[in-house]
C-alpha cells in the first residue's frame, strides 16, 4: 500500500511539473548533475525469520543525473533521472563476513520554494528500481543472494545559484533500497544520505 501511494504522489507531482512546464517553455532549462554522498546504511539480515546481524557500516557513493528545470513565480519545478550506487557495506560476523551492494536508477522531482534570492531551499521526493545484492563469505567459501526491487526515497535540501547556468547544492534524503528474500535468507535495506553537489543548466 505504501508503494501505491507513493507512486500515486510522485505521479501527480511529475504531471504538475509538466503541466507548468507546458505553459512557458521559454523558463524551461535542461541540466546536468554530480553529486558526492555519503550514507549511514542499514541493512537488515535475517535467516528463516530469525535476526542475524546488521550490516550497518557507513559508505560513501556518488549519484549522476539528467534533467528538466522550470522556473516561474511560485518557485522552481525539476523533475530528473538519476543513477547513483554506494561503496560495499561489510559486516563480520563471527566466521562470516556479510557483505551488500547498492545502486539504483530513480526519477526524482523536486520543489524550490521561491526566496527572491539565489539560494532556495527545496523538497524533493522519488520512485525507481534498486539493485541489491548481498555476499557471505565464510572461510573463503562465499555464495550471494540479488534482486531488483522498487525503490522509493524523500528528503529535503539547499541549492545556490552561482550563475544562470551553474548551481551547487546540499541537502538529505531518506533512501529505502527495499527488501526480499532468497533460499531463506532476508534483506532488509535503506539509508540516511546527505550529499553535495553541481547542476550545470543549458
Amino acid at each position: 500500500m505504501k508503494k501505491y501511494f507513493l507512486l500515486g504522489v510522485v505521479s501527480l507531482f511529475c504531471f504538475n511539473a509538466q503541466a507548468q512546464m507546458q505553459q512557458n517553455s521559454e523558463d524551461i532549462k535542461t541540466y546536468m548533475s554530480v553529486k558526492a554522498k555519503y550514507s549511514l546504511f542499514d541493512a537488515d539480515v535475517t535467516a528463516s525469520g530469525y535476526d542475524v546481524t546488521t550490516v550497518d557500516e557507513d559508505v560513501a557513493g556518488f549519484g549522476v543525473a539528467v534533467g528538466v528545470a522550470h522556473k516561474n513565480s511560485n518557485g522552481i519545478l525539476r523533475a530528473e533521472l538519476e543513477y547513483s550506487k554506494n561503496a560495499n557495506s561489510t559486516k563480520p560476523y563471527g566466521l562470516i563476513d556479510f557483505e551488500v551492494e547498492t545502486q539504483s536508477v530513480m526519477l526524482n522531482t523536486y520543489y524550490h520554494l521561491p526566496t527572491g534570492t539565489a539560494l532556495t531551499p527545496y523538497i524533493g521526493a522519488g520512485i525507481g528500481v534498486s539493485h541489491v545484492k548481498g555476499t557471505a563469505d565464510i572461510l573463503g567459501y562465499s555464495g550471494n543472494i540479488k534482486k531488483t526491487n522498487f525503490a522509493w526515497q524523500a528528503g529535503a535540501g539547499i541549492s545556490y545559484d552561482i550563475t544562470d547556468h551553474f548551481a551547487i547544492d546540499a541537502g538529505y534524503r531518506y533512501m529505502d533500497y527495499g527488501d526480499f528474500e532468497k533460499y531463506g535468507i532476508s534483506l532488509d535495506t535503506s539509508a540516511h544520505e546527505f550529499y553535495t553537489g553541481v547542476r550545470v543548466s543549458f
